[in-house]
């Protein structure tokens, strides 16, 4: 039997989300079978991009019965776990951050232990990593303190969680580290998407400091072809895996490629970093070029796309 058997169908949780729409309609093309889980039931982007079938869930990812039924249902052979709340949210109403980031993870850990399945991909973040002015790499130690607020440290706890649930139960868990994501239908509060919707608006953006913050931006088709790489792979050599680009840009070059494209776009972004905020190194994607990814978008052609996406 060959492992497209083994991982396939594949239920992506948070499948109504941004990426998860994205990812759904990646993997389609690639002709798995996806089942979407999610609370919500609007998977629009979905269906306005792909003409393939997939199936959806109507589940909470913090509701433990709703995960068995869904995989008992579909016969799920391996899950991608996207289900998160993200920042501001993350930080303004905590309870319901744990609740689904850490309690939900917990129990697609116990879904994956009780039902035997083969792999699980957990979604992560660049937020697990502290300040440091070097690549980012994979095998580093993660710090106590990350400067993300408690989406890093939720993302941090989830990334030793499974990996320790792996070792246990003998499953594979691999963590995909993102950057942060943007492209068509992007709500992620990040200074990407902020900046960009504030120049279409022709609203000001206004810091007193930040211009030389240095951030890894990645389109979201690179992040879930990113994603799709690791999940599909045969043999796995490691089981963290960075997803972005390779390469760092400052807020003072992001005005700028906005402004190629809207000219009448207001930036004033004071010099040195975002307070309270780990400036940290680009990644080091080195591990997951050997599983044949490539980029791609850079930040000029990726901003581009996005921008022309809103006209």
């Amino acid at each position: 039997m060959g492992l497209d058997k083994l991982l396939d169908p594949i239920l992506i949780t948070g499948g109504c989300g941004f990426l998860g729409q994205y990812l759904a309609k990646d993997l389609i093309q690639k002709g798995y079978n996806i089942v979407l889980f999610d609370i919500s039931e609007d998977h629009h982007l979905l269906e306005d991009q792909s003409n393939g079938e997939h199936s959806f869930f109507k589940g909470d990812v913090s509701n433990l019965p709703d995960l068995l039924e869904a995989i008992q249902a579909f016969g799920i052979k391996s899950i991608i776990h996207a289900a998160a709340v993200i920042p501001p949210h993350s930080d303004l109403r905590p309870y319901n951050g744990f609740k689904v980031n850490l309690l939900g993870t917990c129990y697609v850990l116990e879904a994956v232990r009780l039902l035997h399945l083969k792999r699980i991909t957990f979604v992560s973040s660049g937020a697990v990593y502290g300040s440091t002015d070097r690549f980012c790499q994979e095998d580093c130690s993660i710090p106590l303190i990350s400067g993300h607020g408690l989406y890093g440290a939720e993302k941090a706890a989830c990334e030793l969680m499974g990996l320790k649930y792996s070792d246990l139960f003998k499953f594979e868990f691999v963590v995909a580290r993102n950057g942060a994501i943007y492209g068509a239908g992007g709500t992620a509060e990040h200074y990407l998407n902020i900046f960009v919707r504030n120049a279409i608006r022709a609203q000001p953006v206004q810091l007193k400091h930040g211009g030389d913050h240095c951030f890894e931006f990645v389109h979201v088709i690179d992040a879930v072809a990113g994603i799709r790489h690791i999940h599909t792979a045969g043999e796995l050599r490691h089981r963290v895996y960075n997803v972005g680009t390779g390469k760092n840009h400052s807020l003072a070059q992001l005005a700028a490629m906005i402004k190629m494209n809207l000219p009448e776009a207001n930036f004033q972004i004071g010099p040195g970093l975002v307070p309270k905020l780990s400036q940290r190194g680009p990644f080091n994607i080195s591990r997951l070029r050997q599983l044949g990814y490539r980029p791609q978008f850079d930040l000029e052609a990726g901003l581009k796309h996005y921008i022309d996406s809103f006209r």
